[in-house]
């Protein structure tokens, strides 16, 4: 199974600076995976910090999403003859970690002044510009030429090109005749309480690197009014005139500099400031840029005193003030700290940093891509592909190589398309294939029993065992040890939802466990048995897709880190594809330790509608719609949207023990025992990590509030034989839970089957139904290569099979809902 994921080709190194590209990248791997390539380092580099070793090279996972490259080149690699050669020698590695993460690339992003992008990989082609490159050259050491040359090449090869800012974009739009999109730069709101409504302390603040964008004037200025500050960044100055600057003014009195800082410590910094300075000077180059500073004061709630940028004039806020020069911006400083904050203004700062989010200009990133893809690029990249002169690059690579081997340098050690892997971390997506028993690949998993060792609570009650496989009641309430035992009769071991009287004690002393929030006083911190929180059901379809995950966000914020595991239900919105998919992946990825869908596919109106629209990620056709099949798809289009961000968490299914209908829909029939097991079978060999029953039925002929707990006080119960069946199919599932819970093998049996294949203690297990395109019926079945068994053995139903010469053998499904396990030697 591929990944799809994006390239982005970063123009500094990762633990660089937090700037422009690895704040957007770090959002941007919430939704989509990225691997981040480093800028290439020589040979002789040294690590940072004066140590011995040698920067190493290698991949690994530095935020979530986000996976990131690093590769050695040759020393002198920015050299015309030799810079061909590392760029190539950096595709390959490219190439390879792709290959090896099993990565499908929807786009390359290029960041760089000093990178092209590279050559054989799919996708579309962004072009980034973060900063005016050709004015900065001299801050950043680099030729004005050659970056003048490399951002030509780069725009025309782009299907799109993106400018941080509007002065920028529209520069480029006029002297390259492209359209350009801005993307400009973001923040991260404060999440917490900011403080208002009193008076600030009269203290002004500058954060952010300090270097030749500064304006001395300014900032003496401000300092000369008897206006305290405090400044924090490091020092990046090039030239000698703003090095005495800066000695002079960060050794004045009232000035208070803290260096550079993490970043987990800036917010306390910000509290300590009355209002925000971007004291800018009026260059070519800061009028192209888009201050990081600003929004960040305003993501802390203080108010900012700006030159006039550009930037500024684009966010069109009067949250902003505007100075002309210094005199009028130490003035309007003292004016702003002089005056007391009210709740209101922090407010509204604070709403308009989330308006202004690197989590918003990650979606607007997608969105880019995504229409650039449906318009299928611009004419420019196809015009400039068309005059290239063919074969000119793979001589100069020649000649480079060839001179490098004639000096003696290590041409070997960088030639080869095998990446060092010196720190190999890799999301649980996007795996690489995995051989086991069968000499199989293997399907993308969470990581099995061994996730729940992530979570104190869970682990502690036995959760990572292997033979344990939860199984829960959706308002199943109970008030004694006897209905608790009687739901463990059926296989019940975990309830979610439940009435708010319910004391712990009936948890504990019959070893079920609960997910929700206290139910009342007899729960404490450290009850061993409440192992996660619930944090909402059917979000998706009770908010809308603004207000949804705005609701989910707050909740998340209000729960203490003590151990628990976070899930969330939501309704089939999220698995469709009417709702926004940035929006459905969002909600299926950023709140929940473990996620799930509920469909009722037996039971609802929906397979009577007409007409009827298919509108799911997985086709679920009308023809085969009260299907079994139906359930299992609902899981896979969870999955597609879970892997989205490249780390899997488990997708567990609902199946209805009766009716899951709502009250005034139109009358349905009730599920069937053979349906019920069904449901549950294909939501299994889909790789559900656990059965959740909806226990209620509110519409049909059968309806019960709690349909466990009235089967158990009512003997002749309507609804006996579905709960029968609940305890059948569980039995089944807890017998086979060490089986259930290894990493699958992906193969395939032939046509017109749905199946898993695992292996376990010398055996293969074969979980089979038939798929949802075709009818009930007899199935042949084609045994892996390394499967070496004369006969299969059906579990359950006291048979076995014959397998051929060839390694097949062949079963019948009497119906859409009929499932088999098999078990078969492997030698």
């Amino acid at each position: 199974m591929m990944t799809r994921s994006i390239v982005f080709i970063a123009g500094t190194r990762w633990e660089s600076v937090a700037g422009t590209d690895r704040r957007l990248m770090t959002a941007l791997g919430v939704f989509i995976p990225v691997l981040w390539v480093d800028p290439p380092f020589s040979v002789l580099t040294r690590r940072q910090g004066g140590g011995k070793e040698h920067n190493r090279s290698g991949i690994s996972l530095v935020a979530p999403g986000v996976t990131r490259l690093q590769t050695r080149t040759w020393p002198g690699a920015s050299r015309p003859g030799i810079r061909c050669a590392a760029t190539v020698v950096l595709e390959r590695h490219i190439r390879s970690v792709v290959r090896r993460l099993r990565l499908e690339v929807s786009a390359v992003i290029v960041a760089s002044p000093r990178q092209r992008f590279p050559h054989r990989i799919g996708g579309t082609r962004l072009l980034y510009v973060t900063d005016d490159w050709l004015a900065g050259a001299a801050l950043m050491g680099l030729s004005t030429v050659r970056i003048e040359n490399d951002l030509e090449r780069n725009v025309h090869a782009a299907h799109v090109t993106a400018a941080v800012s509007p002065n920028l974009a529209a520069r480029l739009a006029r002297d390259y005749a492209v359209t350009v999109e801005v993307l400009a730069n973001g923040c991260d709101p404060a999440s917490g309480d900011s403080p208002t409504g009193a008076r600030r302390k009269p203290i002004a603040g500058l954060i952010g690197q300090l270097n030749e964008r500064l304006d001395p004037e300014i900032l003496e200025a401000v300092r000369a009014g008897g206006t305290e500050i405090i400044v924090v960044g490091p020092r990046a100055e090039r030239t000698a005139e703003t090095r005495a600057f800066l000695d002079r003014f960060l050794a004045a009195n009232g000035v208070t500099w803290h260096g550079e800082v993490p970043q987990a410590e800036l917010p306390k910094l910000l509290g300590l400031m009355g209002v925000g300075l971007t004291p800018y000077a009026d260059t070519a180059f800061n009028r192209a840029s888009f201050p990081l500073k600003t929004l960040e004061y305003l993501a802390a709630g203080l108010p900012v005193v700006s030159t006039d940028l550009p930037a500024v004039q684009w966010l069109d806020t009067d949250l902003i003030e505007v100075a002309t020069d210094p005199a009028d911006f130490a003035h309007r400083v003292r004016s702003l700290l002089s005056r007391p904050d009210n709740a209101v203004d922090t407010a509204m700062r604070l709403a308009f940093a989330r308006e202004h989010s690197w989590n918003a200009r990650a979606l607007q990133l997608l969105n880019i891509l995504d229409s650039c893809e449906r318009a299928g690029g611009n004419k420019n990249m196809r015009k400039f592909r068309s005059m290239r002169v063919p074969g000119t690059r793979w001589k100069t690579v020649v000649v480079a190589c060839a001179f490098l081997a004639v000096v003696g340098l290590p041409v070997v050690l960088l030639g080869t398309s095998k990446v060092d892997s010196v720190e190999s971390v890799q999301p649980a997506s996007v795996q690489p294939v995995v051989s086991g028993a069968l000499a199989l690949p293997r399907i993308p998993w969470e990581g099995g029993p061994a996730y729940w060792d992530r979570f104190e609570r869970a682990s502690a009650a036995g959760w990572s065992d292997p033979n344990f496989f939860p199984i829960i009641s959706w308002f199943g309430n109970f008030s004694s040890d006897a209905e608790v035992q009687y739901d463990k009769s059926l296989g019940i071991n975990t309830y979610s939802g439940m009435w708010e009287g319910t004391p712990y004690h009936l948890f504990a002393d019959n070893g079920v466990f609960w997910i929700g929030n206290k139910l009342n006083s007899s729960f404490s911190d450290d009850s061993a048995n409440w192992v996660g929180r619930f944090l909402d059901d059917e979000v998706d379809g009770r908010f809308s897709p603004t207000a949804g995950p705005a609701h989910l966000q707050a909740i998340v914020d209000g729960l203490p880190e003590d151990g628990r595991f976070k899930y969330a239900n939501f309704t089939q919105m999220v698995v469709a594809k009417d709702l926004d998919q940035q929006v459905a992946q969002q909600y299926v990825n950023r709140y929940t330790d473990v996620v799930s869908v509920d469909m009722y596919w037996y039971t609802i109106p929906y397979c009577d509608s007409l007409p009827y629209r298919d509108a799911y990620l997985v086709p679920v056709e009308q023809a085969n719609c009260r299907s079994a099949s139906s359930y299992g798809k609902i899981l896979t289009g969870l999955t597609l949207q879970d892997a989205a961000d490249g780390d899997l968490q488990p997708r567990w299914a609902w199946v209805e023990n009766l009716n899951g209908g709502p009250p005034d829909a139109p009358p349905t029939n009730n599920i069937n025992p053979g349906q019920l097991k069904g449901a549950v079978a294909s939501s299994i060999i889909h790789e559900a990590r656990g059965i959740a029953y909806f226990n209620q039925s509110l519409g049909g002929s059968c309806q019960a509030v709690n349909v466990f707990r009235q089967s158990q006080v009512t003997p002749g119960f309507c609804g006996n034989a579905q709960v029968g069946a609940v305890k059948e199919v569980n039995a089944q599932i807890h017998a086979l839970a060490g089986v259930i819970n290894t990493q699958s093998y992906d193969y395939s049996f032939g046509a017109e089957l749905d199946t898993m294949l695992k292996s376990h203690d010398g055996y293969a297990y074969v979980f089979a139904m038939i798929d949802g395109s075709s009818m009930p019926g007899t199935r042949t079945f084609t045994l892996p290569p390394s499967v070496h068994g004369s006969s299969v053995t059906v579990l359950d139903e006291g048979r076995s099979l014959p397998v051929d010469a060839s390694g097949q053998f062949r079963d019948t499904f009497a119906e859409d809902y009929s499932y088999h396990v098999y078990r078969v030697n492997i030698d």
